[in-house]
């Protein structure tokens, strides 16, 4: 069986949330109630499911990552970064949530740091050469942007952005298509930024409003 350990940012005294709160629930069944708990609507509600989400309690990898994400679809993003930040980032799946809330709380650089040491976390090319770019050697990523773009492993809007990013004296001339708020993710929501094209954050999915405080 997976190992349980306790994850938590508030102690379970102040909590009054029990311990196998999320234990006792089939990792199915639990992954379900998130889905369809309401992000809004009765606040006494939304209050206890976030209090759990955060409380210290038992869990397996499995059960941690479906709490992050449900803090994620909530916009709680420095929350869902503390928690990962108690475990191990040591899988696809998991790195992937650790990118997500890192480029979303301005925590880039521990993120970068670790996918530069360990490569094999991630398929997404694109944040490898952004993370380069960032921690690592700049002219590597120069290279790797340039032969990944030759083999077609961009989108034209990550393409551009990225291009922007490694010459910022290319931004004069970025003309980008509008944005699609469900295909957005939290990379190109930076690279836009950071060629001083921000997206309003209007509309968009809750997660990126963190970048708002």
């Amino acid at each position: 069986a997976p190992m349980e350990k306790t994850y938590g940012l508030i102690p379970s005294n102040i909590s009054g949330v029990p311990k196998n709160f999320w234990t006792d629930l089939d990792p199915r069944m639990l992954r379900q109630i998130l889905n369809n708990a309401p992000r809004s609507g009765l606040p006494a509600a939304n209050d206890l499911m976030l209090r759990a989400l955060l409380a210290e309690t038992l869990g397996d990898e499995t059960i941690l990552n479906t709490r992050v994400q449900a803090l994620i679809e909530r916009g709680a993003m420095h929350a869902a970064y503390s928690l990962l930040g108690q475990a191990q980032i040591q899988s696809q799946e998991r790195f992937g949530l650790f990118a997500e809330t890192a480029l979303l709380t301005g925590n880039v650089e521990r993120m970068c740091r670790q996918l530069n040491l360990s490569r094999h976390l991630t398929d997404n090319e694109a944040l490898k050469v952004y993370c380069q770019a960032r921690v690592g050697s700049w002219n590597t990523a120069e290279v790797n942007y340039f032969t990944l773009d030759t083999l077609g492993a961009f989108t034209p809007t990550l393409s551009a952005l990225l291009a922007v990013d490694l010459d910022p004296e290319l931004a004069n001339s970025l003309s980008l298509p509008n944005v699609d708020p469900n295909q957005l993710t939290a990379l190109e929501f930076q690279l836009r930024a950071g060629a001083g094209q921000p997206i309003p954050t209007q509309g968009l999915p809750l997660k990126f409003a963190s970048s708002d405080l």
